[in-house]
């Protein structure tokens, strides 16, 4: 029973990583509404919240993307061997969701970054 619990939970974590790539961090803001003016931030404001974001963003978001990027490449062998039949646009396709997109989430970017 124990081990069953430890197999499920493993399990989710291991979907929740694989999907953190694709799902968005934050709302894009829309186009057609007018932006009010924003006041101007105060200099220790923006300084606290950048190392804030940059420290967020190697202790926790990097390593969750680094992981999702392993998992996805484990995932690439068999999701490539069943796209084969299809050829080799169809297998580039796969690399490019599994591989390359989590690849440049995790590191295509500067640190802070969100």
């Amino acid at each position: 029973m124990r081990a069953l619990r430890r197999r499920s939970a493993l399990l989710s974590l291991a979907a929740s990583l694989w999907l953190l790539p694709a799902s968005p961090l934050r709302a894009q803001p829309d186009p057609q509404q007018a932006t009010p003016p924003a006041a101007e931030p105060s200099l220790l404001g923006s300084r606290l919240e950048r190392g804030f974001a940059v420290g967020f963003d190697a202790v926790v978001v990097r390593p969750l993307r680094v992981s999702a990027l392993a998992i996805g490449a484990a995932a690439f062998v068999p999701a490539a061997l069943l796209s084969s039949p299809g050829g080799w646009t169809h297998i580039r396709s796969v690399y490019d969701v599994f591989v390359s997109a989590p690849a440049e989430a995790a590191f295509g970017r500067r640190l802070g970054d969100l």
